[in-house]
Parts: structure tokens; sequence; C-alpha cells
């Protein structure tokens, strides 16, 4: 059965599974691809995050990198925070 859209809700669409998608690297930090992991798209923004996203043999993993107090929000950083801004 074919699935109809107008193209404002397909343009939405792609919009939102491409800004919710992970980048995948190896060990040495070379780029693999991207990953759609629903889960991790709960998760909210900080630039100085309470999480650590990693993956280990294809599997994404969320990690404290402090203790975090019961009720705390969890937050990843969305960019690679080692990289330098133009400020």
């Amino acid at each position: 059965q074919d699935i109809k859209m107008s193209d404002g809700a397909l343009t939405e669409l792609i919009s939102k599974v491409h800004i919710n998608l992970h980048g995948l690297t190896d060990s040495a930090g070379r780029g693999l691809g991207s990953g759609l992991y629903p889960g991790a798209s709960m998760f909210n923004h900080s630039c100085k995050p309470t999480c650590l996203v990693s993956f280990e043999r294809g599997k994404l993993q969320v990690r404290a990198v402090e203790a975090i107090d019961e009720g705390a929000e969890l937050s990843i950083a969305y960019v690679e925070l080692y990289m330098s801004t133009p400020d």
C-alpha cells in the first residue's frame, strides 16, 4: 500500500530524523555513519552534561560522568565538546 504525504510533512519528518541522529565512530574516532536511537533522543542538551554517549559493539550507551541526585535531569552534549567555537 502506498503512503501519501505532503511535501511539507515529508520535509518535517526528514528534519526530525536528521536532528536526532547520533554519529557513529570507531575506537580511533573515525566517522562510520549515523544511527537513530529514539531513547537517546529524549535527553536534553547541556554544555556541561551529566552523561556521556558512547558506542560499544554497535550499541549506544549512556553513562553518568558524575554522581547524580535522584530526580535530577540527565543530559548529554549534542555537539563534540572538545571542538573549539568562534567566541
